[in-house]
């Protein structure tokens, strides 16, 4: 939940070229007849295929200037995707889709489940493996391509990861994740187990030109060009530190857990930025909801009422309660395509649902300071309130959030603000329209978005992307 603040939100933008996220080469073989078969002496992938050997040499990466002029170059990265679908006959026809499009080296074997493995010490134990996958097959294919520029690239791989994932859903499957590498990483650890297509260099090129020709260009990102407004606010004598214990002790039931807030411990915290960050992350580590997530709710819901906080911070306090509230709408969204194929429904976890509907009832008390707030605290209960499930309840809100949004400086802010009004509303066809305007302008590399989920879901994860980018100048800068 609070990454995106530390890294400007770049994601997507990251290089994962240890080897720990590649898969080694096959130290097994697998087939139809027999779902486990140990080869004994399999090759550990420490030496590199003599095969692949040419592909490492000093000439792949020299200039290669195209038709139209412009210098390509081939990647210094290699991209495996990793497809997952019901039977054998619909993974030969994904691997011949991804093969047409220009994907060097395409492999189909059933999905490996260590539960069903022997030798495996998770043999046996399918709550540690994936059943539901059990009969299914997976397509692992290896993308080397040329670009332009480092930004084409990293561009071009987000098209492509988008266009795998339509060929996944076409064929009643998914894509099952996927791995970036230096070149030398993962060639070396090339798993040629079931291999049904192999490219040569000349026609992998001619086919990824012609794939990477029908992508939409890059996108003209809109980044916000001036700071919210705080607003008049005189600081308190207490540090954050000490307006942090002293709502811990005013709390009426106090959970444990903050209990921790009055300890020695939390004066290693060197900064408020950091403590900020302890109280993201106390509540829901990296993004997700546990038991004690809707514990934590209440104190950060009184933090952001305090108004001897910072009007910064307590805007960033209602970012991580709208954080909150959709964690399990935006979770599900972004694996609409998993649960569509295998048929696993849309329901939030059970501490999902507890913690939306624990900051659905604070809520209230807190959008009802909207008139005496500033526009940072106004655009943080514009945002809350957008995240709660059945947000027509404040639609008599709507009228203030358009107000702010034609007072903004701030194209991005704007069109935030948009998305916020139609997500409180209910017409669900000027919604497609105002979330893919807010998607074709939003950095989005990385998010997993589906038609199989529903609009708003897509929309609040779109949402929480861009009051990221609003609110992080207010305690970055």
């Amino acid at each position: 939940m609070w990454g995106g603040f530390a890294n400007l939100w770049e994601r997507g933008r990251l290089d994962l070229t240890v080897e720990a996220l590649v898969f080694s080469r096959a130290s097994r073989t697998c087939s139809p007849n027999r779902r486990w078969k140990s080869p004994g002496t399999a090759s550990t992938g420490s030496v590199i295929d003599p095969d692949l050997q040419p592909y490492l040499v000093k000439a792949l990466y020299a200039p290669v200037v195209s038709h139209d002029g412009a210098a390509w170059r081939v990647a210094e990265t290699l991209v495996e995707y990793r497809v997952v679908v019901p039977d054998e006959d619909r993974a030969g026809l994904v691997a011949a889709e991804l093969a047409e499009r220009g994907h060097r080296w395409v492999c189909v074997r059933p999905v490996y489940l260590p539960y069903l493995d022997p030798q495996h010490a998770l043999f046996g134990k399918p709550e540690f493996s994936r059943p539901e996958l059990d009969g299914w097959w997976q397509v692992c294919s290896l993308v080397d391509e040329e670009t332009p520029s480092e930004e084409e690239e990293f561009h071009q791989r987000a098209c492509e990861r988008a266009e795998v994932a339509g060929v996944a859903r076409t064929h009643g499957g998914f894509t099952d994740g996927d791995a970036t590498g230096l070149r030398e990483t993962m060639l070396k650890h090339l798993d040629r187990a079931g291999l049904v297509h192999e490219l040569s260099a000349d026609e992998t090129y001619v086919r990824r030109r012609a794939a990477i020709a029908a992508f939409a260009p890059v996108k003209a990102v809109l980044v916000p060009c001036t700071p919210l407004d705080s607003g008049d606010w005189t600081p308190d004598d207490k540090s954050f530190l000490e307006l942090i214990r002293t709502t811990v002790g005013e709390l009426p039931d106090a959970s444990e857990d903050s209990q921790w807030w009055l300890t020695d411990e939390v004066e290693e915290l060197a900064d408020d930025y950091e403590l900020l960050f302890e109280l993201s992350d106390s509540v829901m580590h990296q993004g997700t909801c546990y038991p004690h997530t809707p514990r934590g709710i209440p104190l950060l819901a009184a933090l952001a009422a305090n108004r001897a906080v910072p009007p910064a911070y307590r805007a960033v306090l209602l970012l991580f309660l709208a954080e909150a509230a959709t964690a399990g709408r935006r979770r599900l969204a972004a694996d609409a395509d998993r649960r569509v194929a295998l048929r696993l429904g849309f329901d939030e976890s059970a501490d999902e649902s507890a913690t939306r509907r624990t900051v659905e009832a604070v809520a209230p008390g807190l959008l009802a300071t909207w008139e005496n707030e500033g526009e940072a605290v106004r655009f943080g209960l514009a945002v809350l309130a957008a995240a709660c499930a059945d947000p027509v309840q404040w639609a008599d809100i709507r009228p203030y959030v358009r107000l702010l949004s034609d007072d903004s400086r701030d194209e991005h802010r704007t069109l935030a603000l948009q998305l916020i009004d139609h997500l409180i509303g209910d017409d669900a066809e000027s919604l497609k329209d105002v979330v893919a305007r807010a998607f074709g302008a939003t950095d989005t590399d990385g998010l997993d978005v589906s038609p199989f989920a529903p609009i708003a879901w897509t929309g609040l994860s779109v949402l929480e992307l861009m009051a990221q980018r609003q609110l992080s100048s207010l305690i970055t800068d």
